[in-house]
């Protein structure tokens, strides 16, 4: 016994020493920028497919698309603390209103800051009982921090907070701003070539309980290029890393042809800036870059 538990505690000895080792590799790695902008960025991509409303219940039969019509409202959903919209448990709260026979409209998003009493959704059909309301309620976590789980506008705001302050003057670090152009790229690609989630969303049965409008490419477009623009503009590797990314949209996005109108607004705006804070050979490239833009498009 004595020989059996001496050899346990060697070899947990020698995990503990291995645990230690592979921390101190990994934790500094972790701190890496490129290696933050990679994580973020692909989890973004990752959730494309399962953007909201698509992580709040099971989407609906039927190709119904048009909210109830406004003026029929019984109740509203009114938020019982200050926070921020973390998740809704769609599935849950479909079930409610399931039983309840009414139709819910969610009026937030997650990511949203909600102040106590401010209206989460509106309710259309019966009056609902205080035990009903509260049930519903309850599957809206307000909580004091964003989180990523059905809130991808977090990691694409995350993206562009980092490119952002890598473009600032203190910092000018376009290098690690072209990093975060090219997996927007790759996620707003994705988000232009596929179908956006249904608005209906219901329980197992798939019946329409609850409506969550998603949000349209042209918002994430604007969320995340539209405001890195100006500062992109006044810088060469920047700006061409601008481009490319926009370029990646079209790759992915070509068949949408209203996104790709937009995509090339993005495109002339920032050549507009760059006119206006750039000149001389810099100015040069920058045209050599959106016209190579603008070949790749054509293709």
């Amino acid at each position: 016994v004595r020989s059996f538990a001496g050899l346990i505690a060697m070899l947990l000895a020698l995990a503990s020493v291995a645990a230690l080792v592979y921390f101190l590799h990994h934790a500094p790695a972790t701190l890496r920028i490129n290696h933050a902008i990679s994580s973020i960025g692909g989890t973004l991509l990752a959730n494309i497919e399962t953007r909201f409303p698509a992580n709040c219940g099971q989407a609906a039969r039927g190709k119904r698309m048009e909210p109830p019509p406004q003026g029929e409202t019984t109740q509203q959903l009114l938020s019982a603390k200050a926070g921020i919209l973390s998740i809704i448990d769609g599935e849950r709260l479909a079930e409610e209103a399931a039983a309840a026979g009414v139709v819910v409209v969610i009026r937030t998003r997650p990511g949203q800051f909600l102040s106590t009493g401010q209206a989460m959704a509106d309710v259309y059909g019966p009056i609902l009982s205080d035990r009903r309301r509260n049930d519903m309620v309850g599957q809206f976590a307000v909580a004091k921090l964003r989180t990523p789980s059905q809130d991808n506008e977090f990691l694409a705001d995350e993206l562009v907070e980092i490119a952002l302050r890598a473009l600032s003057p203190g910092i000018n670090d376009p290098v690690t701003a072209s990093a975060c152009f090219d997996w927007l790229g790759a996620s707003l690609g994705r988000i232009a070539g596929s179908e956006p989630p249904t608005a209906w969303r219901g329980p197992q049965d798939r019946s329409a309980r609850i409506y969550a409008q998603p949000l349209a490419f042209p918002a994430y477009l604007e969320r995340t290029f539209g405001r890195i623009r100006q500062p992109a503009s006044g810088n060469v590797h920047a700006a061409e890393a601008f481009l490319r990314g926009l370029a990646t949209i079209g790759v992915e996005g070509r068949e949408n042809t209203a996104a790709m109108r937009l995509v090339v607004e993005q495109a002339r705006a920032l050549l507009a800036q760059a006119e206006l804070a750039l000149s001389g050979p810099d100015l040069e490239s920058v045209h050599l870059y959106a016209r190579r833009f603008d070949a790749v498009l054509a293709e």
